[in-house]
């Protein structure tokens, strides 16, 4: 579970992130001139998991997990300087899309796994796997680049990416990953990421690399 002692301080500059709850009318029936609108706001009021909704969740799911808070990281050299490598094995994410951009996958591997694009999208029968933009990125896992991670799939309101994960790491009990923000690093079990994955709605593939 989530202990204190595991802190390292965190940067005075790190942003607090808002909860993401919307709001809307209470009580009220939707005027039958008006479903359009009453349909924004329920959408609006679809949580946005950020790091304190990860850990709320984890524990509300009885899920065993470590938590290590840090400044932001964005390299390898920056995890050793922290000594986040040596909890465990560190995974890297990549956001890539299809040629038309009709389909999404969310990409977790060893962080020193090589990529192969082409490869994998023979693989799973997508062809021209490229990375996906920022934009798109922000629309579907509501995260920004540095940050990408699995738990951002809790955030894919239309249950459309596809989580590929490393089959190396189908037996590993301590895979680090962000919790969608890159100032903390959380360690589990790769079944209990799967199962949470899953119990969202969103496919999860095992891709021999």
């Amino acid at each position: 579970m989530y202990n204190g002692q595991n802190k390292i301080e965190i940067c005075s500059q790190t942003e607090a992130f808002p909860s993401g709850f919307g709001f809307g009318c209470v009580g009220l029936p939707p005027h039958p001139h008006h479903t359009e609108g009453i349909g924004a706001m329920e959408q609006e009021q679809y949580t946005i998991y950020r790091k304190e909704e990860i850990y709320h969740l984890l524990e509300e799911k009885k899920i065993r997990y470590e938590a290590m808070e840090h400044p932001a990281v964005y390299t390898m050299e920056d995890m050793e300087q922290y000594h986040i490598t040596e909890k465990g094995t560190v995974c890297k994410n990549l956001f890539l899309r299809d040629a038309k951009g009709k389909n999404h996958f969310l990409v977790t591997v060893p962080n020193a796994r090589k990529v192969d694009l082409k490869e994998l999208g023979q693989k799973i029968g997508c062809s021209k796997l490229s990375f996906a933009s920022a934009d798109r990125l922000e629309k579907y896992l509501h995260v920004q680049q540095g940050c990408v991670s699995p738990f951002g799939l809790l955030n894919d309101e239309s249950k459309s990416v596809t989580l590929i994960v490393d089959a190396d790491l189908k037996r590993e009990q301590h895979m680090g990953i962000h919790p969608n923000d890159n100032t903390a690093s959380v360690w589990l079990a790769f079944r209990d990421l799967e199962e949470l994955i899953e119990e969202h709605g969103n496919e999860v593939m095992l891709v021999k690399f």
